[in-house]
Parts: C-alpha cells; sequence; structure tokens
C-alpha cells in the first residue's frame, strides 16, 4: 500500500496537483509576439496555459494552467525563444 500511495502522490505532483505543505509559485509568462512564428511547439507542450490568437501566434491563456516544469519545457522548446518565464512575486527570471 506505501508504494501505491507514493505513486499516487507523484502522479498528482506531475499533474500540477500540489502535495500537502507544498507551495506551487506563481509565474509571469509573456510571448514576444514580433519574434513567435506560431510553430505551436509550446502548444503542444502545455495545452493549458499557451493558445494562438486571432494572429495565428502564442498567447498565454493561463499561467497557472500547466506546471512549472511543463511551462519552462515550452519556452525552453520555443525555436525562437519567444517566450519569457519570471517568478511572479520576486521578479527572479526563470527562463531565458
Amino acid at each position: 500500500m506505501a508504494t501505491t500511495n507514493c505513486e499516487s502522490r507523484l502522479e498528482s505532483l506531475a499533474s500540477g496537483v500540489l502535495a500537502e505543505g507544498m507551495v506551487m509559485r506563481r509565474l509571469r509568462i509573456s510571448v514576444d509576439q514580433n519574434k513567435c512564428v506560431g510553430s505551436t511547439t509550446c502548444l503542444h507542450t502545455a495545452r493549458a496555459t499557451f493558445a494562438l490568437d486571432e494572429s495565428s501566434k502564442s498567447s498565454v491563456v493561463n499561467s497557472q494552467g500547466d506546471s512549472e516544469g511543463v511551462v519552462l519545457e515550452a519556452a525552453e522548446g520555443c525555436p525562437v525563444g519567444a517566450i519569457t518565464v519570471e517568478d511572479a512575486e520576486t521578479g527572479e527570471k526563470l527562463f531565458p
């Protein structure tokens, strides 16, 4: 049973659900519309955070939609480096 409980906690963490006592930091995510080419790489990685706007470029629809790790993976995968990620409270730049 201990293994099952541990596995379910890990699955919850991986899906963005917080375990007791853990605090998820708030992110400030921005997409430079002058750089974005609408490759949709970020959309495929962080589906709950990004969407295409009316000009077929990426935009942030929910900064808390995906876990920090998934958002950073999406930012790192952007072929033109159009995504910036910061800690919303401290201003610390997380990417690039």
